[in-house]
């Protein structure tokens, strides 16, 4: 109770001293006076994390870095599995959202080498040029078999939410002709090649740079799994707008301060 009082005491505070500085500095002319907002400025970033989280992720926005994207659902089927029913899935995914097969992928399963491999791979390409991976891997169990269907990007920091808004509307059409036991989706994001660490509704403004190394964390949020480590943010869940929440929230960082 004690800490919510001096909290809202606070930012009455902060409301105040903008209010009249600002208007201070109108009607007077005197635009330097603005500099004294400095400061307050500078407390309201330390105190609140929204203004964290804000700030960061509009500087990422604008810096607009390289980053690693792999997305996965799972389908656990026990329906009779048949090839003729992945490739109509895949086909119907790629027609629905707008992707082809890039010049030089092999653009069909070939049956004999799936049933051995139990692996196939494809190059695709959707209507914004964006270069993708696509694989599919087959584990038979005793009593149904799993379908790892990946999306493997390589893309800009802004078009993290629009590719993965692609990636949602792809496994849905494919999703039409599978009945599947339960719901997984797996999403890795890496910003090594950035030199970024993707963070999660984490205020670490106390710790220096090289303290960011050794992060490694590992919790629950609602019903997803999350880890974080150097670089990389792992989610798993059975349900996309968990992950949805997870992306909206992230804030990619060179350091803490």
């Amino acid at each position: 109770m004690k800490d919510t009082i001096i909290n809202w005491l606070f930012w009455v505070f902060v409301l105040i001293a903008v209010v009249t500085t600002i208007y201070g500095a109108i009607t007077s002319f005197n635009f330097w006076a603005l500099s004294d907002l400095i400061p307050i400025v500078v407390a309201a970033y330390e105190r609140s994390s929204w203004l964290f989280r804000t700030y960061n992720q509009i500087v990422a926005w604008f810096k607009n870095n390289t980053i690693s994207l792999t997305t996965t659902f799972h389908i656990y089927c026990t329906q009779d599995f048949k090839i003729t029913d992945l490739s109509d899935s895949i086909q119907k995914s790629l027609n629905t959202c707008h992707i082809t097969f890039d010049k030089g992928s092999i653009q069909e399963i070939n049956a004999e080498q799936f049933e051995q491999t139990t692996h196939c791979q494809f190059n695709l390409i959707n209507e914004h040029q964006l270069k993708f991976g696509l694989e599919i891997t087959r584990m038979n169990g005793l009593d149904e078999t799993e379908l790892a269907v990946t999306l493997s990007y390589q893309l800009s920091y802004k078009q993290l939410k629009s590719t993965w808004l692609q990636f949602k509307e792809f496994k849905d059409i494919f999703m039409q002709n599978w009945k599947t036991s339960k719901d997984r989706n797996d999403l890795t994001i890496n910003m090594a090649n950035s030199d970024l660490s993707p963070f999660y509704r984490l205020t670490l403004k106390s710790i220096n740079a090289k303290d960011l190394s050794n992060v490694n964390l590992s919790f629950k949020e609602k019903d997803a799994s999350i880890k974080i480590t150097e670089h990389q943010i792992y989610i798993s869940s059975s349900s996309s707008q968990t992950i949805d929440d997870v992306i909206a929230q992230i804030i990619p960082m060179t350091h803490v301060y």
